[in-house]
């Protein structure tokens, strides 16, 4: 499976840039095998690590053919956060509603231990209800990626040599304000 995507790759690789833009397919098959772990850019073998240079090629091969942009901070998540959200609460509804059945009752146990063994954070166990009711409160449109930046304060040294960061009220109110709406 491979040999051939590596003869491609590498014939992609001397090719002039025109002639690689459309040999896309094979690179975004080497991108798609990289995501699974199907394929690794660098295996460690009996001998050492050692490079796939033809999969480290598809990977600049990807840069070139694809138009790269800047990351923006903060666009994006709320979008991801908000479906996941939705569809955190129509599976919530579902659970609820099979959770409400006597049939599932003796099942309850075993569940909850599969779900501790299926979390992997380092909040604590009894810290879960305060975060779950912070997601609740904060609701599907109530996570904001809004910050209040360096611009918002003033630093300024006390007299005992502490420094401190003072709260521009005048530009930090208009942003809670259309946050919070009050």
């Amino acid at each position: 499976m491979s040999e051939g995507l590596a003869r491609e790759i590498e014939r992609l690789w001397e090719a002039p840039a025109e002639e690689a833009a459309r040999g896309a397919a094979a690179v975004e098959e080497v991108i798609g095998l990289l995501d699974e772990g199907a394929v690794r850019v660098a295996e460690k073998r009996a001998d050492g690590w050692v490079v796939n240079e033809w999969v480290k090629k598809a990977i600049l091969l990807y840069f070139r053919i694809r138009r790269v942009e800047p990351a923006v901070p903060g666009r994006g998540l709320r979008e991801r956060l908000d479906r996941r959200l939705v569809e955190f609460g129509r599976a919530h509804r579902r659970v609820l509603r099979a959770a409400s059945s006597p049939g599932t009752w003796p099942r309850w146990p075993s569940a909850l231990l599969a779900l501790l063994a299926a979390v992997d954070t380092d909040v604590p166990i009894w810290q879960w209800p305060r975060l779950g009711f912070a997601l609740l409160r904060a609701g599907p449109g109530g996570i904001d990626d809004r910050v209040i930046g360096r611009e918002m304060v003033s630093g300024f040294t006390t007299a005992a040599g502490a420094q401190v960061l003072a709260p521009d009220w005048s530009r930090i109110n208009p942003v809670l304000l259309e946050m919070f709406g009050q």
